[in-house]
């Protein structure tokens, strides 16, 4: 099995130590290549367990964009309620001057 450009070698590993080195390039055919992941200890996962997987993968994406999310919503939600807030402020304002322009209009006399 050939790796354009280098000679492909699998270096394994066991609790953070180089346990072995495995000159792929030795490999002619995909069938060589299984027998000898089956003879190291590798399992070839299942069509079920990859599916699972990549579902995990995609709820800890949607999570961890939902946690980004968070802090500008919070801001969204404050801004929200200053605009209803002034908002209301203001209404009180435009309608006492109402009050007043009605007064001055039409005053009653006692």
């Amino acid at each position: 099995m050939n790796v354009a450009g280098r000679k492909a070698v699998l270096t394994i590993f066991e609790d953070d130590v180089q346990k072995e080195e495995v000159q792929l390039f030795l490999l002619k055919t995909n069938e060589e290549l299984h027998a000898m992941f089956q003879e190291k200890g590798f399992k070839k996962k299942g069509q079920a367990e990859i599916k699972e997987e990549e579902r995990i993968r995609n709820v800890e994406t949607e999570l961890a964009q939902q946690e980004q999310l968070k802090p500008m919503m919070s801001n969204v939600f404050i801004l929200y309620c200053a605009v209803g807030i002034v908002a209301s402020i203001g209404g009180i304002v435009i309608q006492r001057r109402a009050r007043k322009q009605r007064r001055s209009l039409f005053p009653v006399r006692v």
